[in-house]
């Protein structure tokens, strides 16, 4: 079976879980300090602790980020330029 390579910026939880589901042979190419972010803010999720999180909307790393966090909510703030 090919592998299946996860992206530098991450995966979601679901995304890693419905992998190991399907028993494919992943390879984990995400950096160590997205991963060290992905559990810093998974953990203050879950102690309901309160934060903001910057950076640019539909960038895979804040979308992983807040995908992997388990995040109750999310606002997406308007950039500099509108969007």
């Amino acid at each position: 079976m090919p592998p299946v390579i996860f992206s530098a910026h991450g995966v979601p939880r679901v995304v890693q879980q419905e992998a190991k589901r399907r028993s494919l042979n992943v390879v984990r190419r995400d950096l160590s300090l997205v991963t060290k972010v992905h559990m810093d803010i998974t953990r203050y999720a879950r102690e309901a602790a309160r934060g903001v999180l910057i950076g640019h909307a539909g960038h895979p790393e804040v979308e992983g980020t807040i995908a992997s966090s388990m995040l109750r909510s999310a606002a997406r703030l308007p950039g500099a330029n509108g969007r």
